[in-house]
């Protein structure tokens, strides 16, 4: 009778791993994926942009663009290059960076001829570019500095956005400048909160703009 209670537990036993088997291997590799990427991020540093890292720059913009801009055609206009830090990892690629005009006059003055350029590929979709600046000359200049974020989606989380918007706001603050300015889709609430959560303020006429003062 024994024997037979011992059977009959032995069977479920042997049934349960079986049907658990594979998940259990999925969730240990998937345990082991979510580890090496913690140390890998572990291993980012965040550096002032150096001129032999445009092209991987420039590689992630268009990676994390929409489809219409990642043509040979569009890359001429995918970035106007201005002030930056980016990031990196322990093999020396870029991962992320973060775009930042510190004087939105001065922006617009260099960023012209990349303007000219987007105007051939898309006349629509130029005309955002004037439009946007419009609407943040207003808090010029008590708020003249203007940023763009981008990580490869395999390097977000632990903090990593965080960090380097505060490396910004370091470098920023040395640099005597008192307030960022930025234009939001309000519909990314992940965004809106993110920024929510670095300081930023939503202007109450136009929720989509987010101002930040650099104390």
């Amino acid at each position: 009778m024994k024997f037979h209670k011992y059977s009959f537990f032995l069977g479920r036993l042997r049934a349960w791993w079986y049907s658990h088997f594979y998940l259990i291997i999925w969730m240990i590799k998937r345990k082991g994926e979510e580890l090496e990427m913690l140390l890998l991020k572990e291993k980012i540093e965040i550096i002032k942009y150096e001129p032999k890292y445009k092209q991987q720059v420039q590689n992630v913009c268009i990676f994390q663009s929409t489809s219409r801009y990642k043509d040979d055609n569009a890359k001429k206009a995918i970035l106007a290059l201005y002030w930056y830090l980016i990031l990196k990892n322990d093999l020396d690629e870029v991962c992320g960076y973060i775009l930042c005009a510190k004087d939105l006059k001065v922006y617009e003055k260099n960023a012209y001829p990349y303007y000219l350029t987007l105007k051939e590929l898309d006349e629509v979709k130029a005309e955002r570019f004037p439009n946007a600046n419009r609407e943040l000359e207003r808090f010029y200049p008590e708020y003249p500095a203007h940023i763009h974020i981008d990580i490869l989606e395999e390097y977000t989380g632990n903090g990593v956005c965080s960090k380097l918007m505060q490396a910004l706001f370091e470098v920023l603050k040395e640099e005597k400048v008192p307030g960022i300015c930025i234009l939001v889709d309000t519909n990314n609430k992940r965004a809106v909160r993110f920024y929510e959560k670095m300081g930023f303020k939503a202007f109450e006429e136009n929720p989509g703009i987010m101002l930040c003062k650099l104390d």
